[in-house]
Protein backbone atom coordinates (compact mmCIF):
# COMPACT_ATOMS: atom_id res chain seq x y z
CA UNK A 1 0.00 0.00 0.00
CA UNK A 2 1.25 3.51 -0.80
CA UNK A 3 1.88 5.59 2.32
CA UNK A 4 1.38 9.33 2.80
CA UNK A 5 2.54 11.22 5.87
CA UNK A 6 0.10 14.09 6.26
CA UNK A 7 1.29 17.06 8.38
CA UNK A 8 -1.06 19.96 9.15
CA UNK A 9 -2.09 21.91 12.23
CA UNK A 10 -5.72 22.00 11.02
CA UNK A 11 -7.48 18.93 12.45
CA UNK A 12 -10.42 19.17 10.05
CA UNK A 13 -8.09 19.22 7.05
CA UNK A 14 -6.19 16.21 8.42
CA UNK A 15 -9.46 14.34 8.82
CA UNK A 16 -10.96 15.34 5.46
CA UNK A 17 -7.86 14.98 3.29
CA UNK A 18 -6.93 11.79 5.12
CA UNK A 19 -10.36 10.32 4.34
CA UNK A 20 -10.09 11.27 0.65
CA UNK A 21 -6.61 9.78 0.34
CA UNK A 22 -7.73 6.54 2.01
CA UNK A 23 -10.63 6.27 -0.45
CA UNK A 24 -8.03 6.51 -3.22
CA UNK A 25 -6.13 3.58 -1.72
CA UNK A 26 -3.38 5.36 0.23
CA UNK A 27 -2.33 4.51 3.76
CA UNK A 28 -2.41 7.84 5.63
CA UNK A 29 -0.32 8.58 8.71
CA UNK A 30 -1.49 11.95 10.14
CA UNK A 31 0.55 14.36 12.28
CA UNK A 32 -0.84 17.52 13.89
CA UNK A 33 2.52 19.30 13.96
CA UNK A 34 5.89 19.30 12.22
CA UNK A 35 7.60 18.47 15.51
CA UNK A 36 5.52 15.32 16.04
CA UNK A 37 6.35 14.22 12.49
CA UNK A 38 10.06 14.92 12.95
CA UNK A 39 10.07 12.96 16.22
CA UNK A 40 8.63 9.95 14.37
CA UNK A 41 10.91 10.41 11.36
CA UNK A 42 13.23 7.55 12.30
CA UNK A 43 10.26 5.17 12.13
CA UNK A 44 9.11 6.29 8.68
CA UNK A 45 9.40 4.08 5.66
CA UNK A 46 8.90 4.72 1.97
CA UNK A 47 6.14 7.11 1.04
CA UNK A 48 5.48 10.78 0.53
CA UNK A 49 4.97 13.76 2.84
CA UNK A 50 2.13 16.23 2.30
CA UNK A 51 2.50 19.26 4.56
CA UNK A 52 0.97 22.65 5.05
CA UNK A 53 3.33 25.43 4.07
CA UNK A 54 2.31 27.70 6.96
CA UNK A 55 2.03 26.23 10.44
CA UNK A 56 2.47 28.05 13.78
CA UNK A 57 5.55 26.35 15.20
CA UNK A 58 7.48 25.69 12.01
CA UNK A 59 6.82 26.20 8.30
CA UNK A 60 6.61 23.29 5.91
CA UNK A 61 9.88 24.44 4.37
CA UNK A 62 11.62 24.51 7.75
CA UNK A 63 10.31 20.99 8.36
CA UNK A 64 11.66 19.88 4.97
CA UNK A 65 15.06 21.41 5.78
CA UNK A 66 15.08 19.53 9.12
CA UNK A 67 14.26 16.32 7.22
CA UNK A 68 17.17 16.94 4.85
CA UNK A 69 19.57 17.43 7.78
CA UNK A 70 18.68 13.91 9.00
CA UNK A 71 19.26 12.44 5.54
CA UNK A 72 15.57 11.81 4.90
CA UNK A 73 14.76 11.86 1.20
CA UNK A 74 10.99 11.36 1.23
CA UNK A 75 9.33 13.36 -1.56
CA UNK A 76 7.37 16.36 -0.34
CA UNK A 77 4.19 18.09 -1.48
CA UNK A 78 3.37 21.48 0.05
CA UNK A 79 -0.19 22.70 0.57
CA UNK A 80 -1.23 26.25 1.22
CA UNK A 81 -4.53 28.04 1.51
CA UNK A 82 -3.01 31.15 -0.01
CA UNK A 83 -0.59 30.43 -2.87
CA UNK A 84 -0.67 34.06 -4.00
CA UNK A 85 0.28 35.18 -0.52
CA UNK A 86 3.31 32.92 -0.39
CA UNK A 87 6.49 34.87 -0.62
CA UNK A 88 8.82 34.60 -3.60
CA UNK A 89 11.50 33.21 -1.31
CA UNK A 90 9.13 30.39 -0.20
CA UNK A 91 8.32 29.56 -3.82
CA UNK A 92 12.02 29.62 -4.79
CA UNK A 93 12.96 27.36 -1.87
CA UNK A 94 10.23 24.89 -2.88
CA UNK A 95 11.42 24.86 -6.49
CA UNK A 96 15.07 24.52 -5.46
CA UNK A 97 14.24 21.55 -3.23
CA UNK A 98 12.67 19.59 -6.08
CA UNK A 99 9.46 19.35 -4.07
CA UNK A 100 5.97 19.76 -5.48
CA UNK A 101 3.72 22.64 -4.61
CA UNK A 102 -0.05 22.33 -4.72
CA UNK A 103 -0.14 24.52 -7.83
CA UNK A 104 1.94 21.94 -9.66
CA UNK A 105 -0.55 19.07 -9.37
CA UNK A 106 -2.19 19.90 -12.69
CA UNK A 107 1.14 20.31 -14.42
CA UNK A 108 3.20 17.48 -12.98
CA UNK A 109 0.79 15.17 -11.17
CA UNK A 110 1.51 13.36 -7.92
CA UNK A 111 5.14 12.25 -7.69
CA UNK A 112 5.80 8.78 -9.06
CA UNK A 113 7.52 7.79 -5.80
CA UNK A 114 4.20 7.80 -3.94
Amino acid sequence: MRRIYLVDDDESLLRTLGRLLRIEGFEVVPFESPRSFLQALGQTTAGCVIADLKMPEMTGIEMYEAMERTGCSLPMIFLTGNARGSSRSHRRRIQDSGSHSAGQFGERGIPAQV
